[in-house]
């Protein structure tokens, strides 16, 4: 039995071009036909005529493997008698160009001529990344080479913080790629406002906390960080030594007052160092909130002392004046001064 010739692969793919062609002209002009009569008693008729060959065009170039989404949603609006707002066809138009730019991001991504390390950098999802590995068939570590299978499984743990950030690879940027990627916030959990009191300004931090407890997200207002507690101890300490331990002046003038006080013996002595030590060190690095608490503190320090330099910061404290007796230019003082600002109570 003769059959004929078959058609090659050439000829089928340009058969089925051209089919395609036809289909998009069919809905074409199907679709400009059931706007103009939609619209036929309306003064915006043209701008809905305009918007709407706009998208059909963005539609026919859109890859055939997301065209069809495109053509139901236009179809849909074409047909609804709810969807009368130009706004409709507008945001149609606008989606339509997201999905063809995603869609062209997504072809970059999966693109296996472009560095592995290139690729990865450009993820700004786990989505993206997920389209990345999917790409390849793994990724060589610095110990070992990880496949594409287990490579996503770590990285799912890790994601769910139910594995630490150290079990992903280094290599082409992997580990500080999700590290990036975790540390946006996560909208179902609170965020913390704090204002933290630093050497030159009184800062606005933002603190969320992860399913890892020792793990929290930190926003120091340049953007968010995934950080675990002990660097975070590390940056309050940092604080710590550019705002008290470098006053060494006013720390001096405290300290040699209580020395030359007679009255204290020096049991009493060594307790009311180590209150003072405590309020220069902790009580002023916390937030504006501080003031009521240094307040407090104070009053019992000068209570217990009779020590003039505590009384000068009541009276500074519990002013209207900014009139301070002592050193000016000590950056505690200054802490107090924006401490003040921040809370006249």
């Amino acid at each position: 039995m003769n059959f004929g010739k078959m058609p090659n692969t050439g000829e089928k793919k340009e058969n089925n071009l051209e089919e395609m062609k036809l289909q998009d002209a069919l809905r074409e002009a199907n679709i400009i036909k059931s706007i103009d009569n939609k619209f036929s008693d309306q003064e915006n008729k043209e701008e809905f005529l305009i918007i709407t060959k706009k998208i059909v065009e963005q539609i026919k170039n859109l890859p055939q493997e997301i065209k069809e989404d495109s053509w139901q949603s236009l179809l849909q609006l074409a047909k609804s008698e709810k969807t009368n707002d130009i706004f409709f066809y507008k945001e149609l138009h606008d989606e339509i160009l997201d999905a063809k730019k995603r869609n062209k991001e997504d072809i970059e991504l999966s693109n296996q001529e472009l560095p592995l390390d290139e690729r990865i950098s450009k993820c700004s999802s786990f989505e993206d990344l997920e389209l990345v590995l999917n790409s390849t068939d793994g990724v060589k570590g610095g110990q070992r080479e990880y496949d594409t299978k287990d490579l996503k499984g770590l990285i799912e743990d890790v994601r769910k913080f139910q594995a630490p950030l150290s079990v992903i690879t280094r290599s082409v940027g992997l580990r500080d790629k999700l590290r990036e990627l975790l540390s946006e916030p996560d909208s179902s959990v609170v965020v913390s406002n704090i204002k933290m009191q630093t050497l030159n300004s009184l800062e606005n931090w933002q603190i969320q906390y992860t399913p890892d407890p020792e793990m929290i997200r930190l926003n120091r207002g340049s953007g968010w960080d995934l950080i675990n507690k002990g660097e975070y101890k590390q940056t309050l300490r940092k604080i710590k030594e550019e705002n008290i331990g470098a006053d060494t002046n006013l720390w001096n003038l405290y300290k040699k007052e209580i020395f030359i006080s007679d009255d204290i013996n020096k049991d009493e002595l060594g307790k009311k160092m180590n209150v003072t030590q405590e309020l220069f060190q902790n009580k002023f690095i916390l937030d504006a909130e501080s003031l009521r608490e240094a307040k407090e503190n104070l009053e019992i320090i000068y209570e217990q002392t009779h020590v003039s330099i505590y009384k000068n910061l009541l009276d500074y404290i519990n002013s209207d004046e900014d009139n301070f007796i002592g050193n000016q230019k000590s950056p505690l003082f200054q802490k107090l001064v924006n401490l003040k600002k921040g809370d006249n109570n």
